[in-house]
């Protein structure tokens, strides 16, 4: 009787979170047909094998997975954990669109999927690396999820690696209507090999001129708060999805490089900023305790001036808040050059 009320209980669960949890062999099978209309699946501190089988869970609408690992599979299943802990990585695309789609097709998806939303912290290095024969019709199928946000601390993209993305999508149309993908990361690093890095080349000239070379264009180029950014990416000569890449500097190992630049923070427009009102830049606010005031703009200066100034600042602030928390050793006012101004905004491309 119990073992029939489980089963029944099983069979009607829409939701459903697996933490610290195995998954190998015909697991995902077990999970179709148990959880015949699961509508909400969470995967946290997982590991997956990648002998592990995978079937489509029908009636799925959102999918979260963090800090998930695969492994191989090694030794006997007494000592699957043990053997195989010196081979992790993050979750791979290709166990990702797995999971989506129950396994990886031979063609590219013709219908949308029942996943709404997807959230998950992925491996694209491993995909990107590698020239799969498969490699579009798995990046087409984790793009063609309405909303879907994936998180990438640990791989050093580029323009390449966001057009081979968008171009796999797009070959999807039912996509082209969707909002833009999210990919939030940590690294990037991008350059024209026949050209000599300029320090004060301005940034955004930069980054369109290298995006374009890739067959890119950018669209937006935002600063979110003090220290996260978005670029957001399309296209250049075929209607598809776009793409808005977030960075944050918080981040352990944070690299943003520009044609050899390594930037601390992303400017949003050309700043310059007076010795005089230096002590009025920094003002209290609710939930931040330090915000960039907007002045007037009374000139205009070298983006390397630019940059010293944002470095500078970007370190005040953090003495600054240090400080605040019981900290010792009252920072220097930064000291930046004559008549300069600072304006923290939107630009639109």
């Amino acid at each position: 009787m119990y073992i029939n009320k489980l089963e029944f209980l099983k069979s009607q669960s829409q939701y459903i979170v697996f933490n610290f949890c195995v998954f190998y062999g015909d697991a995902f099978k077990l999970l179709q047909a148990q959880y015949q209309n699961l509508k909400i699946l969470r995967l946290f501190n997982c590991h997956i094998f990648d002998t592990c089988e995978f079937k489509l869970l029908k009636n799925l609408e959102e999918l979260k997975i963090k800090n998930t690992q695969i492994q191989k599979l090694l030794g006997n299943a007494e000592s699957l954990i043990d053997e195989a802990s010196n081979g992790k990585i993050m979750t791979t695309v290709k166990i990702l669109a797995s999971i989506i789609i129950g396994g990886i097709p031979k063609e590219l998806p013709s219908a949308p999927s029942s996943l709404r939303i997807v959230t998950a912290e992925v491996d694209f290095a491993s995909q990107f690396e590698i020239n799969s024969s498969d490699q579009t019709i798995i990046l087409s199928i984790i793009g063609a999820i309405p909303a879907c946000i994936f998180i990438d601390n640990e791989s050093v993209f580029c323009f390449e690696w966001i057009y081979k993305f968008l171009h796999s999508v797009s070959q999807i149309q039912f996509t082209h209507q969707y909002s833009p993908i999210v990919l939030s990361i940590a690294k990037f690093r991008d350059a024209c090999p026949d050209r000599p890095s300029l320090l004060t080349q301005n940034l955004l000239y930069e980054l369109k001129m290298i995006a374009e070379r890739n067959n890119l264009i950018v669209t937006r180029l935002e600063r979110k708060g003090l220290f996260q950014s978005e670029i957001q990416m399309k296209l250049k000569d075929i209607t598809s999805r776009q793409i808005v890449l977030q960075l944050d500097e918080r981040k352990e190992r944070y690299l943003f490089e520009i044609n050899g630049i390594a930037y601390t923070l992303i400017p949003s427009v050309q700043v310059s900023l007076g010795v005089r009102k230096c002590r009025k830049i920094f003002i209290k606010s609710k939930g931040h305790p330090l915000r960039p005031k907007t002045i007037e703009s009374q000139g205009s200066i070298s983006h390397a001036s630019q940059q010293q100034y944002i470095n500078t600042w970007y370190l005040f602030s953090e003495r600054l808040l240090h400080l605040r928390r019981g900290g010792s050793n009252i920072p220097c006012c930064p000291k930046i050059g004559a008549k300069q101004t600072l304006s923290a905004s939107t630009t639109q491309v």
